[in-house]
């Protein structure tokens, strides 16, 4: 009983002490990105159900919307529908895919 006790501790350190280079090989995570904000000026160039599309300056971009982008026209909730052209908007881009709109906040 005595031996099989010790053969268990000597294994279970054996182990453990080879276990160890392999802990540290996790890879690391790195931190998600922060959204992204148009710039000032921008303003909506057209809106169909599943895109918006931005100027600012001389540059246009168009972004991805869906049921999880959370638009707000003049402070009110709503929807793309609610968008339209010449308004002004702020766009907040995907950290990860800036081609994605988390959010759209427009005003006349």
């Amino acid at each position: 009983m005595k031996t099989s006790r010790t053969l268990l501790l000597a294994l279970f350190t054996g182990l453990s002490v080879l276990a160890t280079p392999f802990a540290s090989a996790r890879p690391k995570l790195k931190p998600t990105p922060a959204p992204q904000k148009s710039e000032a000026g921008t303003v909506i160039e057209s809106v169909s159900g599943d895109s918006v599309t931005v100027k600012a300056s001389k540059t246009t971009t168009t972004y991805k919307v869906d049921n999880r982008t959370a638009i707000r026209v003049n402070g009110i909730p709503g929807t793309t529908a609610n968008l339209k052209k010449g308004m002004h908007a702020e766009v907040e881009a995907s950290g990860l895919n800036p081609g994605f709109a988390l959010s759209v906040t427009a005003n006349d």
